[in-house]
């Protein structure tokens, strides 16, 4: 029980990080949003390697 919850947390965190980050870059940075959006897709996709490596790649 667990394993799958852990394992369901760290598939997920990262989508919920890209979608509120860029929810609030579209709400106070509206002119860079497209740009943060990759940006931080680019990074979180990095972390999560990091952290995870075996899940991701």
């Amino acid at each position: 029980m667990r394993r799958i919850l852990y394992n369901i947390l760290f598939s997920t965190i990262p989508f919920i990080v890209i979608v509120l980050l860029a929810a609030f870059y579209l709400e106070f940075i509206p002119n860079h949003f497209g740009k943060l959006t990759l940006v931080t897709i680019v990074i979180v996709f990095f972390v999560s390697c990091k952290i995870m490596p075996n899940k991701y790649i």
